[in-house]
């Protein structure tokens, strides 16, 4: 099966590195959500949405791109990476409810804890600085084998 992950990171890089590992671990295709509009999703069987949280949600640019290609998607196995500072289900909730909401059906879901310095985080300067780590990364692997 052929497989893309579309993903969106920003500030550290964090949900980047684990959707490069996937797709070097695993052979899916990768591309940011800038460069999404120029693969063609008729030539995946699954998609993979990897998205950092921000402000308790995946991020816009993800969102608008599922919302305008949720057509496309109908048929496709799908999937969600969320990375964040601090894990808590209702980021997940919420990601799914975005699928749900335009009829569509996550196979697979992820999350894991990202380095962060949101806020008066900086101060201290940040929080989970090794994550994701090599365990997480194998998690992931673990988690997507199957996809």
């Amino acid at each position: 099966m052929k497989t893309l992950i579309i993903y969106f990171s920003a500030h550290h890089g964090n949900t980047e590195k684990v959707a490069k590992h996937l797709c070097r671990e695993l052979n899916f295709e990768c591309v940011s959500i800038k460069e999404a509009d120029t693969k063609d999703l008729d030539n995946y069987e699954g998609i993979i949405f990897a998205s950092g949280v921000y402000a308790f949600s995946m991020s816009k640019q993800i969102i608008k791109f599922i919302e305008s290609n949720s057509q496309k998607l109908k048929d496709k196995k799908l999937g969600i990476i969320l990375t964040s500072g601090v894990l808590n289900k209702i980021f997940m909730e919420k990601a799914v409810r975005v699928f749900k909401n335009l009829g569509l059906d996550i196979d697979m879901t992820f999350q894991c804890l990202g380095y962060d310095t949101f806020g008066p985080l900086r101060f201290i300067g940040g929080i989970n600085k090794e994550r994701p780590s090599d365990k997480d990364l194998e998690n992931a692997l673990h988690k997507f084998k199957s996809f």
